[in-house]
């Protein structure tokens, strides 16, 4: 399964519930530990993960999982979630980023622009399907991103 990414207002969207609301939607989440959990913490939050109720921040304070950042939820809902389609109007560059370098289901929905998306030198294996294509290069899918969509 591949994480397939919208553009609101633009793409057809599949029959299932649209979850816009991200910070009521991480209230059902529950957190494994699994890989993609402490990926996701160590990226964006520069942190780890205890367990579900509770993250190392990067100063090594122990905090409750409310106080993780909206991009970190919306990555984690994603991942957790991957039956709704989920908004992803409030992602800074960097969850994006971090989203379709380690994200490999679920479903995003982004409003209607271009976005930045760091690439790597190297390159790095991607599973992102977007405008009917299948993305598994970093660097092509930062590229179309940047330059072509959302209206291509």
């Amino acid at each position: 399964m591949s994480l397939n990414i919208y553009f609101d207002g633009l793409d057809s969207l599949p029959d299932m519930p649209i979850k816009r609301d991200v910070e009521v939607l991480f209230m059902t989440v529950r957190l494994d530990g699994s890989e993609y959990d402490k990926a996701v913490l160590q990226c964006i939050e520069e942190g780890q993960y205890i367990d579900n109720g509770n993250f190392l921040d990067r100063f090594g304070c122990t905090l409750p999982r409310n106080f993780l950042s909206t991009g970190t939820k919306t990555a984690l809902a994603l991942y957790h979630l991957p039956d709704v389609i989920i908004s992803g109007v409030e992602l800074g560059s960097n969850a994006l980023a971090e989203i379709i370098k380690h994200c490999n289901c679920g479903h995003l929905l982004l409003p209607a622009h271009n976005y930045y998306v760091a690439g790597k030198i190297g390159d790095r294996k991607i599973d992102v399907e977007c405008k009917g294509r299948h993305y598994t290069s970093l660097n092509m899918f930062a590229e179309y991103m940047m330059e072509d969509a959302p209206y291509d």
